[in-house]
């Protein structure tokens, strides 16, 4: 009867906002050709249905705008979600688990 109906309508607005709030996440993936991670990363929020750009070295920035955003940079991916620098792709494997 009532109960039923209720839990559902609870969990079809859960997943309206979940996917308002992932729209508004600024996800930045900053890679490169031929590295791992970097295909790992996008996977990874493509599997989340988060919004993310992917950016490539050559193409969107070069090593000069790399250590412009990244003054740390040391590998790819270099990632960002909502103007900070998170780190790598184990980053943002914590940060997606502790998150969404």
């Amino acid at each position: 009867g009532r109960n039923h109906t209720g839990c559902s309508v609870w969990i079809y607005v859960v997943i309206i906002l979940d996917n308002q709030w992932s729209s508004k996440l600024n996800i930045e993936i900053w890679g490169k050709d031929n590295c791992p991670y970097c295909v790992m990363a996008v996977n990874l929020v493509t599997e989340h249905k988060l919004n993310y750009v992917y950016k490539s070295l050559g193409k969107e920035f070069n090593r000069d705008d790399l250590f412009q955003t990244f003054p740390d940079a040391r590998t790819f991916p270099q990632i960002r979600i909502q103007e900070d620098n998170i780190g790598g792709f184990q980053e943002l494997k914590e940060w997606v688990s502790n998150n969404v």
